[in-house]
């Protein structure tokens, strides 16, 4: 499977299991032993498959800041997230403004 095939797929199954989605779940979903997708996102992406499966939670929180009216809070559990003090770290974190600030820009 070529790279961009592979990450593409990657994250179709993580976009479809989003709120309950782990490394294991995902390694499982793709037949893969959990020590050969970590081998296999981290060469693609630099990241461990747990930092790449928060990163796409974090995109589509974004898309759902932006398009709803849902709090916070529940876009946190909505993509994933078990605390939204969790989220709101991450999300401040990785785009240097809180959710709240994101949805006003």
């Amino acid at each position: 499977m070529e790279e961009n095939e592979f990450l593409e797929n990657t994250k179709t199954i993580v976009l479809a299991h989003l709120d309950n989605i782990t490394v294991e779940k995902l390694a499982k979903q793709l037949n893969f032993h959990p020590a050969h997708l970590y081998r296999k996102i981290n060469i693609a992406t630099t990241y461990s498959p747990s930092v790449f499966i928060r990163n796409i939670r974090l995109e589509e929180s974004k898309v759902l800041l932006k398009s709803t009216n849902m709090l916070t809070k529940d876009i946190a559990y909505a993509v994933g997230f078990n605390t939204p003090s969790y989220f709101i770290e991450c999300f401040r974190q990785k785009y240097n403004v809180t959710p709240e600030n994101f949805r006003k820009l």
